[in-house]
């Protein structure tokens, strides 16, 4: 039986930051003769209660309060801050300059649209979208990092970072421009995503980085959607798949992430997948939503960690990598890491390869080979070099290739 102890840190990243002495006090967005107007500290644009006359210009720290129907633009002719923003009806753009803002909260039925990174928000409340938060007309770039969540939809790119969950849908923008998750836990945040994140009619690129990715749902990663692992360390990026098995098209990920759909761009010097609830599959296959499995090569096509994580620690079931895979002439490693589950990892395609294609197994976990396998080279395992420590479990008699040698 094996016992886990697990510390996942709660991390709230706030980079851009501010404080006020006096209670915020409720703005009401409400200029006449046009909703559409200036936000600053001189246009008397806001009104102290809703649909009141506009008595006042903006104060700095204050609540704004969107709460108008109709289609209008907010034009910030300089940066400014507040303590919260709610957009409750409307279609309301945000242009110009950009707003600091602790929360921001985006009601049913309401929308956000930003033409370029016009929101900075601020501290460690979410920015709850329970609407619409469209940011195609240019994308949130920078240091301006967000806590997202909600059950709305988000159109566009948004930068993310610490502990969070959003159960509404990710869109693209269109069948050319795809939206994206850019996500860096920092100190090892977990991204939970639950909604449906196929895009609306292109695709949506899920960017991880020293941080996991938690798919709490079967279309959290979705077929249309390319998924971009680049790892730093071992174990810096890892993928949860809490709820359905993973298909990826081969051939369609790229260093970039802008070559296709239903990629996988899995590179640098580590990361992977493990399973939660259930076992899990990971398949990459000939075509973007198809079901044949395609015939991996090692280092090609999007396809290429220094080190393949299969299995974590948080893990409670195992994942199986179906694929076949030839190693291409040389020395693979496969980290599994070690679970609660007997297995924590399994490769179940034929593993193959000329010359010095070989195997290496690290980590703690116990990593099962089930295929008729015909690599030439050597199958090492290392994990404080003995396999106490780490399991190489072989439930074929072809399991270890033609001439491969075990080094332990």
């Amino acid at each position: 039986m094996k016992s886990k102890s697990l510390l996942r840190p709660l991390a709230a990243v706030s980079l851009i930051a501010f404080s006020h002495s006096a209670r915020a006090a409720d703005q009401f967005w409400n200029p006449t003769p046009s909703l559409s107007a200036d936000w600053d500290t001189t246009a008397t644009s806001w009104a102290a209660t809703s649909g009141g006359a506009p008595t006042s210009a903006w104060v700095p720290n204050n609540d704004a309060v969107f709460d108008q129907p109709g289609t209008y633009t907010a034009t910030l002719t300089a940066a400014q801050t507040a303590n919260s923003i709610s957009v409750s009806a409307g279609n309301v753009t945000f242009a110009g300059s950009a707003v600091s803002s602790n929360g921001v909260v985006i009601a049913a039925g309401a929308t956000l649209n930003t033409t370029g990174d016009r929101i900075a928000k601020a501290g460690t409340t979410p920015l709850t979208v329970n609407g619409t938060l469209d940011f195609s007309a240019g994308a949130a770039t920078g240091g301006h990092y967000v806590q997202l969540s909600g059950t709305g939809t988000v159109i566009g790119t948004f930068r993310h970072s610490g502990d969070a969950s959003f159960a509404g849908n990710i869109q693209d923008v269109s069948p050319t421009i795809r939206a994206a998750v850019v996500w860096n836990g920092g100190t090892g945040g977990t991204l939970t995503l639950s909604g449906n994140n196929n895009g609306a009619t292109g695709d949506v690129l899920l960017s991880v980085n020293n941080s996991v990715l938690k798919a709490a749902s079967a279309s959290a990663i979705g077929t249309n959607s390319v998924l971009r692992l680049e790892g730093t360390t071992t174990n810096s990026v890892l993928v949860e798949l809490a709820a359905a098995d993973l298909t990826r098209a081969y051939g369609t990920g790229s260093s970039t992430g802008n070559s296709g759909n239903g990629g996988l761009n899995w590179t640098g010097s580590g990361g992977g997948f493990y399973a939660t609830g259930a076992d899990r599959n990971l398949t990459l296959t000939t075509t973007a939503g198809g079901s044949t499995p395609a015939s991996v090569v090692w280092n090609t096509n999007g396809i290429s960690p220094v080190i393949a994580v299969l299995g974590a620690a948080a893990a409670t079931n195992t994942l199986t990598w179906t694929n076949d895979i030839d190693f291409a002439g040389a020395v693979r490693t496969i980290n599994a890491g070690n679970g609660s589950a007997a297995v924590d990892a399994k490769l179940s395609g034929v593993l193959s390869g000329a010359g010095a294609s070989g195997l290496t197994k690290s980590g703690a976990g116990t990593l099962e080979l089930s295929g008729s396998n015909n690599f030439n080279g050597a199958v090492a395992v290392t994990s404080g070099g003995n396999l106490a420590s780490g399991w190489l479990r072989l439930s074929n008699s072809n399991a270890l290739g033609l001439d491969a040698t075990v080094k332990t």
